[in-house]
């Protein structure tokens, strides 16, 4: 194993830099949302600029070269997407204000917008996570720091149920980082809400097995900004955040869990400056000239979108 890959699979040590990639013809305001859907990656994301408030655009790209932006015909004033892959289907589901809606790709087109059927009026993005028999959104209502979720089956969306989380309405959105693995277990992480108890700033997660979702637990020496992303690669879950101590509020960091313990909290020196949340696309083929790996998104300070590429062992 190279030095490079040692210090990727997890640890205190800090990465060394790597080439930075900038999205072209993007400004975004708020996080960014990333998945990767037959062979390219896709790129949803609200546009920064007063003309286009309320608007979510998405791009992609092949490995070679990113596709013109274009609009996605959500209702007027919808924010904050996600995207899942679930059953050879791209979703993108986003914040209407009164509830969540959500858009189908099949690879050639984007079908008409939709309400997830039930959902309340939400506060921040949704977040999807897929196994190859559900899809799961995840979500805080409106004016509460409690996290709901639905599932759906390929036919019905489920009514909404809570889960244990109350995550922190602060820092870029607030919202929660989801991911399902293929033994059907959903793993949500959150930054913890403000209180004498649980203060703002750690990261706390729950994992539900199916039926029920576990107590949360914090995961140990870690302070955040905002929520984290997740996903699942080669049978480990990695969770991307952005640091929360007032040296290193700004940069990217990253853990892994093995599904027993949590890595060492994992500084990214390449990361730009970002206020804003990061995401991350799995990559489980050749790709853009290089083999399977992660790539990470962030935005900076400036509302432009960087990535880069990891090759975890």
């Amino acid at each position: 194993m190279s030095e490079d890959n040692q210090r990727f699979c997890g640890g205190n040590e800090t990465i060394p830099p790597q080439i930075l990639d900038q999205v072209p013809n993007v400004t975004i305001h708020g996080p960014p949302a990333v998945a990767f859907y037959n062979g390219k990656i896709y790129l949803a994301y609200a546009p920064e600029g007063d003309q286009f408030l309320g608007q979510i655009w998405t791009t992609n790209f092949d490995g070679t070269n990113w596709s013109q932006p274009f609009q996605l015909l959500f209702p007027s004033n919808t924010f904050n997407p996600a995207l899942g892959v679930y059953q050879g289907v791209l979703y993108c589901a986003a914040d209407n204000g009164d509830q969540a809606w959500h858009m189908t790709f099949d690879g050639a087109i984007w079908a008409p917008a939709k309400a997830i059927p039930n959902s309340p009026q939400i506060s921040t993005n949704p977040s999807l996570a897929a196994n190859s028999e559900t899809l799961y959104v995840a979500y805080q209502k409106d004016q509460s720091n409690d996290v709901w979720y639905q599932t759906f089956d390929g036919i019905n969306w489920s009514q909404p149920a809570p889960t244990p989380a109350e995550a922190a309405v602060q820092g870029a959105s607030g919202a929660v980082g989801l991911a399902a693995d293929p033994d059907g277990n959903v793993y949500l992480a959150y930054q913890s809400v403000d209180s004498n108890s649980i203060p703002t700033g750690q990261l706390w997660y729950t994992t539900l097995n199916g039926k029920n979702w576990s107590p949360p637990a914090q995961v140990p020496s870690v302070s955040i900004f905002a929520e984290p992303a997740l996903t699942f690669y080669n049978g480990t879950l990695y969770c991307l955040h952005l640091r929360s101590s007032v040296n290193n509020a700004q940069n990217l960091s990253y853990l892994t869990f093995d599904g027993e313990s949590w890595s060492g909290d994992t500084p990214l020196t390449e990361s730009p400056m970002s206020l804003q949340s990061p995401a991350i696309a799995p990559v489980l083929a050749n790709f853009a000239n290089r083999g399977p790996g992660l790539y990470f998104f962030v935005t900076t300070t400036v509302f432009n979108v960087f990535y880069f590429y990891r090759a975890p062992s």
